[in-house]
């Protein structure tokens, strides 16, 4: 008797236990249901933002969107979400699971604060507890490295140098740059150190060397003159370097004038004086030689007085 008994007590136990199970079973909202319910189909969210291989500015949140999924099934369904270094997802950074789909269809997450200058792949897929749905295709965004751009430094002229002729090249030394391209260094040159007389401004691409150089227009000769430099990308500008001088060259002096003709310093032949004595005349001479005889007349062919008459001829040598 109290062998039937105890096998009556645990065909009740096993009969309590199977309906219980089939009880369980048969109720798709019971969150201990096993394995996958029949008939029941998860698709695929789409991912919409970033856009593929899209490039995220650096410093900012990167919020990621897609489409949610959508059951057959009765179950509520989350989502999970992943983000990895490579597409086979073997070297996940980040994980999330448990998100309810969001309103309007789409769902929003935003993600902690990723390495910059990496790509990253990210894909999603929707649970409901008993079936699991296939993963949106992975989409690739990238985060930009931060942009930085140091200022250049002026190399030359420097220090007041003066150039020669009156057209200067001005050098400045590159410096770091990351996170940025097409850099453009601006050249800036002054009447005064504080810039408020600007004479020019002239531009060039950053070099792919240690220095980058421009060269303008003619500047006024013998003048002193202050320069410098900044560069941007468009989007960053650095701040201006420090100021530097430099002097064009001066104009070459004038031409000496042609030496005028001087006056000639010859002393004038003295004139000749002529002494009219009775019976001749004689022509004095500047140097030793033979006396010249005139006959003794007068000039106009009169006879010579008695006394003698002296005068003046610059015809006789």
């Amino acid at each position: 008797m109290r062998k039937t008994g105890y096998l009556l007590a645990a065909a009740f136990v096993v009969t309590g236990t199977l309906a219980g199970c089939t009880k369980k079973s048969e109720n798709p909202l019971s969150p201990t249901v096993a394995g996958p319910i029949a008939g029941v189909s998860i698709t695929a969210p789409k991912l919409l933002e970033p856009q593929h291989q899209q490039t995220v500015t650096a410093g900012t949140a990167v919020t990621l969107l897609f489409e949610s999924a959508t059951t057959t099934g009765e179950r509520p369904i989350t989502q999970e979400l992943q983000v990895s270094l490579d597409p086979e997802f073997t070297q996940r950074v980040h994980s999330a699971d448990k998100l309810p789909p969001g309103q309007g269809g789409r769902t929003a997450y935003t993600l902690p604060v990723l390495q910059e200058g990496r790509a990253y792949f990210w894909r999603v897929r929707a649970v409901d507890g008993a079936n699991a749905g296939p993963y949106s295709a992975a989409s690739l965004f990238q985060i930009a490295l931060s942009v930085r751009i140091e200022t250049p430094v002026p190399l030359a002229p420097i220090r007041r140098d003066v150039i020669t002729g009156v057209r200067p090249t001005l050098v400045a030394q590159n410096t770091a740059v990351t996170g940025a391209t097409n850099v453009i260094y601006r050249f800036e040159i002054a009447a005064d150190q504080g810039f408020t007389q600007l004479i020019a401004i002239w531009s060039a691409p950053r070099s792919g060397g240690d220095r980058t150089e421009v060269s303008g227009s003619d500047l006024a000769p013998g003048t002193e003159y202050y320069w410098r430099v900044n560069a941007s990308d468009g989007g960053f500008t650095a701040p201006y370097s420090i100021v530097q001088a430099f002097r064009t060259e001066a104009p070459p002096a004038p031409p000496a004038p042609s030496p005028q003709p001087q006056p000639s310093l010859s002393r004038p032949r003295a004139a000749a004086a002529v002494v009219v004595a009775r019976g001749r005349a004689t022509a004095p001479r500047s140097s030793p030689g033979p006396s010249a005889t005139i006959p003794a007349t007068s000039p106009r062919g009169y006879p010579a007085s008695s006394g003698a008459t002296t005068w003046s001829s610059s015809a006789i040598a």
